[in-house]
């Protein structure tokens, strides 16, 4: 059989030899009993094996182990006369396994034996790869759908439901085989609608998703949530349809709502937050606007609860937050909104009440709750509330206006003794109102930088020199304009932020002193006022040690103003900061010297550099033999002790003369230079000798006319209409008018005004019995410690003019005659004892 095999490839080799070797399929022949007799290159190139590796050695080591019985089969059935394919794995020289498929036939000898296989395979691994990708994505498609959370539907280009997704019944416990074509009778009824419009809309728009949601009915009667994306591939060949992807948001359109109420509602006590209480005020405006009814607005503060929070704990003050809020609750009806606003603070909306009266009725009722005591953890605790109530459209038309006159009048209840309520009315005069604005704003001053250092230059008596300064806190009020220390300091201690604030005037002070020595100005001594709160902190030594290092300044540079009140608090613990800031370098004064019980006990006690002579024996020391008296035995007693003494507020000639016969070390006071901004304060440091100060902050007033000065002021009520623009509405305050004209007047009052912003004052009052109304901006202004003055032109039109002019000069005539004036209200008492005795 061999010699007849070799025979064959003899004879057929010549004309096929090339083509053999050529061909990039696998060709080889095998005899009958499955050797290799001849491969070709292909056969090498699928198996790894060269001609010489295989040529008289059987198949069968080349064969999978799996695939090796199929294979002998199909060889016998080969060399049987049948032809056979098959589709094996092979085993590569290297070890791989690889997928072929092959053709194999009988090869024939000259008389028609049977004496071998002729064969041709090809490498399908590549092949056998993809065809297992496609199966198995098949498989995870169907395994998907059938799973799936979504229900996937075609409609044809008839609306008809070709398809529908295994999933139907995972999702909605309907078998897709049981629903009929349309599945209207699923939808909500309040969905239908909308679903049947959006249906056309998918047929319309070719290309482009259309997205909405519908709720279908669960087979279980559950109402579920689905939002639907529609894609019209009507035009594609193999869809031809609109595909709707219906995917279950039930969950997620629950857990949106859980976010949306978490996030307009209060987690302590489960009330509307200040979010939610926003859009309800703003609907329930527009509401009353539109229908001309009245809305009302209470503010709500617990009294003293920071005395819960810091006597019984924070847990008990929550469940206190909680009962209250229960309560208020119960004594409001279902149109009107119960609102947590922060902290202890509530608001309830009281809508659609045309009388003032029942308003008031549910405050009378919410304070006799009150009076019941909330039982806690074993504890009976009293509350009590103070309550303010403002009303659209008398007290406002905004809901900003409304909340904050109604929090305005809760303030008003506070200072009147708690536990009551107040209903906003525009009386309420402009000091209240201007210290609750200050008071809501203190804290956004902090934050904002609206605080600036002034500085007030020390001058030595005898050589005019600037020897040091008085760092004087200035508050830039976007509203109010600069806001003296006076007018806010008390506000930082009540809100809790003095020490933040005090730490930033040291900060600020001790940068400054650096920059000046760095600018190569002379150094001076800058003194500060400090707070008992802020001596009385744990870490006050470490911290003004801290900022000295930081600033890289010296302690020798620093002087602090204490007063006999901040000594009286804590005796013992006083002297020893006293003592630990003076090792430091930081010298003490004495501020405010000779109002005191115990002054001279604290001179022996404390070791002080500095007196300062309190401002108000040197007002009248010109005028008064007992103030001089005073001030000659405090400079006697302090040059024996070898202490300096500063005297401030001086602001006449007559004063200093008099200080200087007395040999006063130093003075500070407007004759010389009010505070004044570091940049001007600079100017003066540069010059080094400072002059006494003849400029004045007067504008020039309306010169057209002729002024009045009266002999002795008028009284006159005064108002602010306008702030920025922006009407106002508070009551009015007394003032004196001194100089009146047809063009302005000037007054004095113990209100500090801006006179840097856009203000319009109000000003009313009699003359020889006529009632005048004035309306005018400020000019000039000059300030004093007890009261300001202050520069008014009129904003007037001409056919006013006339008839003031006619009246004034009336008034100048009888007063150049020493003619009784009648129905005038002059103020014959001395103007300080007026603003310090008026109410």
């Amino acid at each position: 059989m061999k010699t007849k095999l070799n025979d064959f490839l003899e004879k057929e080799q010549r004309p096929y030899r090339k083509m053999f070797d050529v061909h990039p399929d696998a060709i080889y022949l095998i005899d009958y009993k499955g050797n290799f007799i001849e491969v070709n290159s292909g056969f090498a190139e699928m198996t790894g094996y060269t001609q010489e590796e295989v040529i008289g050695k059987s198949f069968y080591p080349l064969i999978f182990k799996e695939d090796l019985e199929e294979i002998k089969e199909k060889f016998g059935n080969c060399l049987a006369g049948i032809n056979q394919s098959a589709e094996y794995r092979l085993i590569h020289k290297n070890g791989n396994i690889r997928n072929k498929s092959i053709d194999i036939a009988p090869l024939h000898g000259e008389d028609g034996e049977i004496i071998g296989v002729f064969g041709i395979g090809k490498d399908i691994t590549q092949e056998k790869e993809l065809q297992l990708q496609v199966k198995q994505q098949e498989a995870r498609f169907h395994s998907l759908v059938k799973n799936s959370s979504d229900i996937i539907t075609i409609l044809d280009k008839n609306k008809e439901v070709v398809y529908r997704s295994p999933s139907f019944k995972n999702v909605l416990g309907y078998a897709p085989e049981a629903m009929p074509a349309h599945i209207s009778h699923i939808i909500h009824p309040d969905d239908l609608e909308e679903a049947q419009r959006k249906t056309v809309e998918f047929y319309r728009n070719t290309n482009r998703l259309e997205k909405h949601e519908v709720r279908f009915k669960h087979k279980n009667g559950e109402w579920r949530n689905f939002s639907v994306i529609a894609t019209n591939l009507l035009h594609d060949p193999d869809v031809e349809g609109i595909v709707l992807n219906y995917r279950d948001i039930t969950e997620l359109k629950k857990a949106q709502q859980e976010v949306h109420y978490m996030a307009f509602h209060d987690f302590l006590t489960d009330l509307p937050n200040r979010r939610f209480l926003d859009d309800r005020l703003h609907m329930e405006l527009k509401f009353a606007k539109a229908n001309k009814t009245k809305l009302a607005v209470m503010f709500i503060d617990l009294d003293n609860f920071k005395f819960i929070n810091d006597t019984l704990g924070h847990d008990i003050g929550d469940k206190v937050i909680q009962e209250v809020a229960r309560k208020l609750n119960q004594y409001v009806s279902a149109n009107d909104f119960v609102a947590r606003w922060a902290g202890d603070e509530f608001i309830i909306l009281v809508s659609n009440k045309q009388y003032e009266d029942s308003v008031k009725d549910i405050a009378e009722t919410i304070k006799k709750s009150f009076e019941t005591p909330f039982e806690i953890d074993d504890y009976e605790i009293f509350v009590t509330a103070s309550m303010g109530i403002s009303i659209y459209p008398d007290s406002g038309e905004d809901s900003q206006t409304l909340i904050k006159n109604a929090d305005f009048a809760m303030y008003l209840t506070k200072q009147n003794g708690k536990n009551d309520y107040q209903v906003f009315t525009p009386t309420m005069n402009i000091r209240t109102y201007k210290t609750f604005t200050l008071q809501n704003d203190i804290r956004t001053a902090l934050i904002e930088n609206q605080f600036e250092l002034y500085y007030q230059p020390k001058v030595n008596i005898k050589t005019k020199k600037i020897v040091g300064a008085e760092a004087l806190i200035r508050w830039n009020h976007p509203e109010w304009g600069v806001i003296s220390p006076g007018e806010f300091i008390y506000l930082a201690e009540e809100s809790g932020l003095i020490n933040p604030i005090g730490d930033w005037v040291l900060r600020t002070v001790c940068s400054q002193i650096k920059l000046w020595k760095e600018a190569g100005l002379e150094p001076i001594k800058v003194s500060l006022n400090m707070s008992v709160y802020q001596f009385l902190q744990k870490n006050f030594i470490e911290k003004i040690s801290n900022i000295i290092n930081e600033s890289e300044i010296e302690g020798k540079w620093l002087e602090f103003e204490v007063t006999e009140s901040i000594l009286l608090e804590k005796e013992v613990e006083m002297e020893r900061k006293i003592n630990a800031l003076t090792k430091l370098g930081v010298d003490i004064a004495l501020d405010d010297f000779g109002t005191g019980y115990s002054s001279l006990g604290y001179l022996r006690k404390y070791k002080f550099r500095t007196i300062k002579l309190d401002r108000s024996f040197i007002t009248d020391i010109h005028t008064n033999q007992e103030s001089q008296a005073i001030i000659k035995f405090i400079i006697n007693l302090a040059k024996e002790l070898k202490m300096n003494v500063v005297a401030e507020g001086v602001e006449f000639e007559q004063q200093l003369n008099i200080l200087s016969q007395l040999e006063c070390d130093e003075i500070q006071g407007y004759l010389f230079s009010k505070p004044l901004p570091v940049n001007d304060f600079e100017n003066l440091l540069g010059n080094n000798k400072i002059k006494k100060d003849k400029t004045t902050e007067r504008g020039k007033q309306h010169s057209d006319y002729f002024k009045v000065l009266l002999k002795y002021p008028i009284e006159s009520a005064m108002t602010i209409v306008e702030l920025n623009k922006k009407k106002i509405q508070v009551g009015k305050s007394n003032v004196l008018v001194e100089v009146i004209g047809p063009g302005g007047l000037q007054f004095l009052s113990d209100i500090t005004l801006p006179n840097n912003v856009d203000l319009i004052l109000q000003f009313t009052t009699q003359i020889l019995g006529q009632e005048i109304i004035f309306k005018g901006k400020i000019v000039w202004s000059e300030e004093n410690d007890v009261f300001s003055r202050y520069g008014i032109e009129f904003i007037i039109n001409e056919e006013q003019i006339g008839p003031i002019i006619k009246l004034l000069n009336q008034l100048q005539i009888k007063m150049k005659n020493n003619s009784e004036i009648e129905s005038t209200p002059f103020i014959t008492k001395n103007k300080t004892d007026y603003f310090l005795t008026k109410s």
